[in-house]
């Protein structure tokens, strides 16, 4: 039986050994994916040297990027891993299952971004917009923080705190943190006046499936999504480069409505 998983610091309640399983399924493969929650990538290399591929999630993401045997040119621009083959080569799939899911709610890359944080996942949505036209709000703002936004960005980006928020109008909000995830599900990055001067919003957190960002967003009738679709087209597309495996789009959704189903019914 071949053996995949996903590494990260708290997994008690993703879905990823779901999804993965029914993508195996689909492929007619004999495979298992399990859940490790390890201090580190090393601790985890070091405990299971043989696996076929895993998957990484946060806190992990940076420091597998500069453990990785190889990088793969999908991971070399934004400073994160998610996916790892069996030579220890690693992938961002983030990037596809971003750029998938978020057309659905903007028409383009060129446009006024509010990007929230800037770890793994952050820095790989930060590369996909103009940054002439992007503001990062960032917990840590020192010099050394704010000298790797330029040097992965651009010098042209704007940079800020929380809290000093710039009061204008944005295009499109994304929530790169973790702020508001299960457990914490009453947790917001943003107050509801930031969320009212935009015209979309993109939470990358997928439990739960609608984010108090989210219910601010749907408050001022205004284009939201949430990360569910996004988690299942970077399964999708990590399978490609652990197998070569490959699906029919339909079927992929198809997973996503289950997620959605066995989500809604614990809450």
């Amino acid at each position: 039986m071949e053996k995949y998983g996903l590494i990260g610091g708290s997994l008690s309640h993703s879905m990823s050994p779901f999804i993965h399983e029914q993508l195996f399924k689909l492929s007619g493969r004999n495979a298992e994916y399990k859940l490790y929650e390890v201090e580190s990538v090393s601790e985890f290399v070091k405990k299971h040297p043989n696996m076929d591929g895993y998957s990484v999630t946060i806190p992990h993401k940076e420091e597998c990027y500069r453990s990785a045997v190889g990088l793969h040119k999908s991971a070399l621009p934004y400073g994160a891993v998610n996916c790892v083959d069996a030579k220890g080569v690693g992938y961002n799939t983030d990037v596809d299952g971003f750029r998938m899911s978020v057309k659905e709610i903007i028409d383009s890359f060129d446009i006024k971004v509010l990007l929230l944080g800037f770890g793994g996942v952050g820095k790989m949505i930060a590369k996909q917009f103009n940054p002439s036209k992007l503001t990062i709000a960032m917990r840590n703002t020192s010099a050394e923080s704010i000298k790797s936004v330029y040097n992965l960005v651009g010098n042209n980006v704007t940079i800020t705190t929380f809290d000093k928020i710039p009061q204008k109008n944005f295009d499109l909000i994304v929530n790169s943190t973790p702020i508001g995830m299960f457990p914490n599900t009453s947790d917001s990055p943003v107050s509801d006046d930031v969320v009212s001067k935009c015209k979309a919003v993109y939470d990358t957190v997928y439990n739960p499936l609608k984010t108090q960002l989210i219910l601010q967003g749907e408050k001022h009738s205004i284009k939201v999504k949430g990360g569910l679709d996004m988690l299942v087209f970077q399964a999708m597309v990590a399978h490609l480069y652990w197998y070569d495996g490959k699906f029919d789009l339909h079927d992929v959704m198809k997973i996503a409505m289950d997620v959605e189903d066995i989500l809604m019914q614990k809450e």
